[in-house]
């Protein structure tokens, strides 16, 4: 990966430099990292990133950017795409590896630490912009990763946005690395290793966000979800609840129409019954209209005498 450059050169402090073309550097500090995870493959294939909300503020940017679709695509080219993740989609940051073929390029997802094969119609230019602000993550790997038991993939599912502290001793193959990995629980705050965590099933304390695309802000609340079939399941009780609560207010809109309706309907029938019953008083106290007697109409006949 050449358009990555992790420079092993210790700096002043013992900082480490994380560097992809194009874009600001960032110093990382050997020694304890605190940060949080936003993306994990395996032990050997996760990122680091300090401040989660920035990838939700870079997602929220994006949305409102114009698409400028490539006319050609090559290598080094920074790139934003559509991210489709489990139910939802969201712009992100990248940067061309290679052309793999007529129709899909590598990518490497500059504020994710990881790469991925994209189709080239679905890449657009990355606005200038956005390419005043350094990589959101970094790569990293545990240096006794090959000692550790392989698990089953769907075990790192829910570690994402997960609170860890991490140990980096130094840099090789364009990827930190890291002694040992921390995660924390939600309630005591105690440290625990990451591997055992995952192993056990522990609960971790991770941050949930929440992204307003049309203010380009974020929420940021901490918290702990166990996994996400959990996650799923307040989602599910959540929507059913407002499906029950959107019944009850139609149920409630069609009741107060129901007796606004018996209301005028008794109005109206009061109203006939009233003048029925004036009319028929009036009656009353009217005389009766004597009538003459009829006339007996006889035809009388004339005679002229001559």
């Amino acid at each position: 990966m050449e358009f990555i450059n992790l420079d092993l050169e210790t700096k002043d402090n013992g900082r480490l430099e994380f560097h992809i073309k194009g874009l600001p550097s960032v110093n990382v500090t050997r020694g304890f990292y605190d940060g949080y995870i936003s993306y994990i493959r395996d032990w050997q294939q996760l990122s680091l990133t300090k401040d989660p909300s920035a990838l939700f503020a870079m997602a929220a940017g994006l949305s409102l950017q114009k698409a400028n679709p490539l006319l050609s695509v090559d290598k080094d080219q920074l790139v934003m795409f559509s991210l489709a993740e489990k139910d939802k989609k969201s712009l992100v940051r990248g940067i061309v590896e290679e052309r793999r073929s007529a129709t899909i390029a590598a990518v490497y997802l500059i504020d994710y630490g990881f790469r991925m094969n994209v189709n080239i119609r679905l890449l657009s230019h990355l606005p200038n912009a956005f390419r005043n602000a350094p990589p959101l993550s970094f790569p990293i790997t545990l240096t006794d990763a090959d000692r550790i038991p392989p698990m089953h993939p769907s075990a790192f599912e829910d570690l994402r946005f997960v609170r860890v502290t991490a140990k980096i001793t130094g840099a090789g193959n364009n990827e930190f690395l890291v002694k040992s990995l921390t995660a924390f629980t939600p309630s005591t705050h105690e440290g625990i290793d990451m591997r055992e965590a995952v192993k056990l099933g522990t609960r971790l304390e991770r941050v949930m966000l929440s992204v307003d695309a049309a203010r380009g802000t974020t929420t940021t609340e901490f918290g702990e979800i166990e996994n996400e079939e959990e996650l799923r399941h307040r989602s599910v009780v959540g929507l059913s609840v407002g499906w029950a609560i959107s019944f009850l207010i139609m149920l409630l809109i069609v009741l107060v129409c129901f007796l606004v309706w018996s209301m005028m309907k008794a109005v109206d029938r009061h109203a006939v019954e009233g003048q029925q019953q004036r009319d028929r008083e009036v009656a009353r106290q009217e005389p009766a209209v004597r009538r003459p007697p009829p006339q007996d109409v006889r035809t009388h006949e004339f005679v002229y005498e001559r």
